[in-house]
């Protein structure tokens, strides 16, 4: 009996034993659990918030760029312009788009900032607390800088007493001026103001398109925007280059930083290099040679010397164009009115037989492409994240 008894108790430890082995090992499988499901879930949220700091920042930086460089849509604006009226659009657009990506849609879930070309934060912020920036910081401001926060419910890690994670990301983006690119099929004498008096041949004057502005950059001339223009012909103002040499074509090569000095293409021909993309409009394809009002940012020449293969365009600003043609006399594709009741039928052109025409937008912001900052009114604009 005292043997059994003993053997009894013995089976008893062991029995213990293995609950408290098994108890561990549960308690291991919890935490490594845990760490999988809850470590996934808190990795997602991460580039969750990141792509909602970085989709709001350029939500922020497209309304910044509107409110400073473009006039407020009416019946009678004819250039780009934009719906935004005040300042708090920066806050709404910003929160829409961020809460919209994945970040909390409680009133701290996402902060934002206005940012100098320095990347100096201006005043105070602007989303959590609906303060409105002042007019200073406002004309100041070169970019947005976005914070974004995600609170995820934990599910093993409760049992050790993290009932959530949260996530943050942080992203700005900034306005830059427009100063580089894969190239133009086209080049346009448009800076009737800088040649010299008595040029009156039309392959020598220029199209009255923008004038300096006395701080390095050029201004729209007023009324230019709007109306249709011969962008391509067997006669086109050369600014200065050899007769009967210039018809509109640019070399296809690279855009260089502002200015540069261009090649041309002499005679008439197709163009296959249209990579340039205007923000908010159907881009012209690469490779093509018939456009139906597509966007295409066009170099801005003030000035040319030679004659032949060997001319020389100097370009010192780039403007936003609506291009229509085939490179063959030219059909008419798209609409045939504006609101100054002029159109491709009828544009502003020397004369001569024509292969492309173009509506002047204006300065624009566009995607792609390098640049330099900050935005300089009259000037195309690069809206894109810092790196």
């Amino acid at each position: 009996m005292i043997v059994r008894s003993a053997r009894r108790r013995l089976r008893l430890g062991d029995g213990g034993l293995t609950a408290v082995i098994v108890a561990l090992m549960m308690s291991a499988l919890l935490m490594f659990s845990a760490i999988a499901i809850d470590g996934g879930v808190a990795y997602a949220s991460h580039r969750q918030t990141q792509n909602a700091a970085d989709t709001g920042a350029m939500a922020g930086v497209r309304v910044l760029e509107q409110l400073k460089f473009s006039p407020v849509c009416t019946a009678f604006v004819v250039t780009q312009c934009t719906t935004f009226t005040s300042s708090s659009a920066i806050r709404s657009e910003v929160l829409r788009e961020a809460q919209a990506t994945g970040a909390d849609q409680a009133s701290t879930g996402v902060s934002c900032y206005l940012l100098d070309g320095s990347q100096n934060r201006l005043g105070s912020e602007l989303c959590t607390s609906g303060a409105l920036p002042t007019a200073a910081n406002l004309s100041s401001a070169s970019g947005i800088e976005v914070q974004t926060v995600r609170t995820k419910r934990t599910y093993f890690a409760s049992i050790a007493g993290f009932d959530q994670t949260q996530a943050g990301g942080t992203a700005k983006a900034f306005i830059f001026n427009f100063n580089g690119g894969t190239g133009s099929p086209f080049l346009i004498c448009g800076i009737r103001s800088q040649m010299p008096a008595g040029y009156s041949n039309p392959l020598s004057w220029a199209y009255d398109l923008a004038s300096p502005n006395g701080s390095g950059g050029y201004t729209l001339v007023d009324g230019a925007a709007g109306r249709y223009y011969q962008i391509q012909g067997s006669q086109n103002p050369s600014c200065g280059a050899g007769s009967n040499t210039f018809k509109g074509l640019g070399s296809g090569e690279s855009i260089k930083a502002l200015p540069y000095n261009s090649g041309i293409v002499t005679g008439n021909a197709f163009v296959n290099n249209v990579q340039l993309t205007i923000a908010g409009l159907k881009p012209c394809a690469a490779g093509a040679a018939t456009f139906d009002g597509c966007g295409m940012l066009i170099p801005i020449v003030d000035s040319a010397t030679g004659s032949g293969s060997g001319t020389l365009m100097h370009v010192v600003t780039w403007l936003a164009w609506q291009v229509w043609g085939s490179g063959n006399s030219y059909s008419f594709l798209g609409s045939n009115t504006d609101a100054l009741a002029t159109s491709c039928g009828n544009p502003v052109t020397p004369g001569g037989s024509m292969k492309y025409c173009g509506k002047l937008l204006g300065a624009a912001a566009i995607s792609g492409g390098a640049g330099s900052g900050p935005g300089v009114a009259g000037q195309p604009h690069v809206l894109r994240l810092s790196s």
